[in-house]
């Protein structure tokens, strides 16, 4: 044999690619004789005959698929065991969870809902929460409208003041200004307060104005809470004074504990000219009509006596004495009275008067009312089209 052949190998001669090796007897095979049987190719461990022609990849060509241990699916041997024997690898049992693991995540898990929940709730209900209704802003606000309007009536909290110091407004009368302007108040408080709950105070423009009205709605109410209390005090004064002087000859029977009672109202009043008035009246005009009640007395014993009767002339001066006395205490008491006159314009009585400037309620509240009915009367416009289908 040639050393230079490698043994082992069959070298130029090739493998028989009729499908199969022929049996392993000991018989020459391609010709040649029993004794190179030993020097044919033997299979390795791996199943591929040394020398063989290997496809490409490291497969085995045609030819040598039916080889012990080979399969299309699994072309190298499963370590000489037949596929179908192949002990399966047993999975390790699971380790069981932990419970506060457990615990926690059902509780991230509910969390979780809960926030999907909620956050589905909130694009439902959002929308709906921050609509702006002018028609239910509107219909409180015609309410209050009318209260604001009463405020400053004739018949209400304007004619409690101005018809204060009538003596022609009697008292029923004057007591229905009174009741008038008390609703009215109310009647402000109850629908500033149910125009503030509605949505239509979401509109930017129109909360500036509601605002402006507010800043000074406590302030200004409240001073028509106190004229509507304080002014009945002057027109129940007037009306004492009206009945107490009637006829020409009311002053003969005036007395000064009279004349107090007159004055008696404004001395409960609380308000402070009120009461520094009836003081007044009391010191100096009540002083003036007991003079002239002196200088009447005697200015009548003065006629009734006979010129000549001895004491003609000491009546006569007595006459002169109390005319004069009349017409000083007079005097004093128109002063007195020029220099302390009760101001009974629009609340002047309570620091402030409701006609200056700045002290209008109804002023502010008509830029808001004005501003929200051009806003209504928009939106219903665009609620008729949508409806109407035009």
């Amino acid at each position: 044999m040639d050393e230079s052949q490698p043994q082992g190998n069959i070298g130029a001669q090739p493998a028989d690619m009729s499908g199969g090796m022929p049996p392993n007897s000991g018989q020459a095979w391609d010709g040649q004789p029993q004794g190179q049987a030993e020097a044919q190719p033997q299979m390795q461990q791996n199943g591929v005959m040394d020398g063989a022609p290997q496809a490409q990849g490291g497969m085995p060509p045609q030819g040598y698929g039916s080889q012990p241990g080979y399969s299309e699916q699994q072309p190298y041997p499963n370590q000489g065991y037949p596929q179908q024997y192949a002990q399966p690898v047993a999975k390790p049992p699971k380790k069981p969870m932990d419970p506060k693991t457990k615990k926690l995540i059902i509780l991230i898990c509910s969390i979780a809902g809960g926030v999907i929940i909620l956050g589905i709730a909130a694009l439902i209900i959002l929308p709906i929460l921050l609509k702006v209704d002018y028609d239910e802003t509107y219909s409180k606000a015609k309410e209050l409208n009318s209260a604001i309007t009463s405020l400053d009536s004739y018949d209400s909290c304007r004619g409690v003041v101005d018809y204060a110091d009538s003596t022609y407004t009697n008292r029923d009368s004057y007591q229905k200004y009174v009741n008038n302007c008390v609703s009215a108040i109310e009647d402000a408080k109850k629908y500033t307060d149910e125009v503030k709950g509605t949505s239509g105070l979401r509109d930017g423009e129109l909360k500036e104005k509601w605002d402006a009205y507010m800043e000074n709605y406590d302030r200004l109410l409240g001073m028509y809470e106190q004229l509507v209390k304080v002014y009945p005090y002057w027109h129940e004064y007037k009306m004492n004074e009206n009945e107490y002087t009637k006829g020409t000859d009311w002053h003969k029977k005036a007395t000064e504990e009279g004349m107090k009672n007159i004055v008696k109202p404004l001395t409960e009043s609380g308000v402070e000219e009120f009461e520094a008035f009836a003081k007044g009246y009391t010191d100096k005009y009540v002083k003036y009509v007991m003079a002239y009640k002196k200088r009447d007395a005697a200015y009548t014993t003065w006629v009734d006596t006979s010129y000549s009767s001895s004491n003609y002339s000491t009546v006569r001066d007595a006459y002169y004495t109390a005319r004069e006395a009349t017409e000083a205490a007079l005097k004093t008491w128109n002063e007195w009275k020029s220099d302390n006159a009760v101001d009974l314009s629009m609340g002047i009585v309570l620091g402030a008067s409701l006609d200056e400037s700045g002290n209008d309620l109804g002023e502010y509240y008509t830029k808001f009312y004005n501003d929200l009915y051009s806003k209504y009367l928009e939106q219903s416009m665009k609620n008729a089209v949508r409806d109407w289908g035009v």
